[in-house]
């Protein structure tokens, strides 16, 4: 199976990116975003052009050196290349991924930070204080 390439330019946006997307005449498409730029950081338009290639039913991968748009794209299930020619190479990235639950303007992955906050706030209570929680509403509750 062939890919058809379309390299995108800095103006481009999502609109512009689905024409595109229409005119595809192969099943695997692959869009291959500029080095520099903001093309495709935001989450959002990540998940409409993800939306619109299943309503097409093509497959698309991007070729992109952004850490930013290589993490929401796995969080998708689009594939993600360092160059063209990786992507003709590599048909096993080509299956598609396992999107992952994601809430919009919240972060994937946790900070450092944020990691040992949640492990601050969710350390076991002690067995008595469990106890005495459920024995004191049963108390109430009567």
């Amino acid at each position: 199976m062939t890919n058809q390439v379309i390299y995108l330019d800095q103006e481009d946006d999502f609109v512009s990116i689905r024409d595109r997307l229409d005119w595809a005449t192969e099943k695997r498409v692959v869009l291959v975003l500029p080095d520099r730029g903001d093309l495709l950081t935001n989450y959002l338009d990540i998940s409409l052009i993800r939306r619109h290639a299943d309503k097409l039913k093509i497959l698309i991968g991007l070729v992109t050196v952004d850490s930013r748009v290589k993490k929401q794209a796995k969080e998708l299930g689009i594939p993600t290349f360092r160059s063209v020619e990786e992507s003709e190479r590599r048909h096993r990235r080509w299956w598609r991924g396992r999107r992952q639950r994601v809430i919009p303007g919240q972060p994937s992955r946790l900070a450092e930070s944020d990691r040992e906050e949640v492990k601050r706030r969710s350390k076991a209570r002690p067995a008595w204080t469990k106890w005495l929680i459920s024995y004191s509403a049963i108390i109430i509750f009567l």
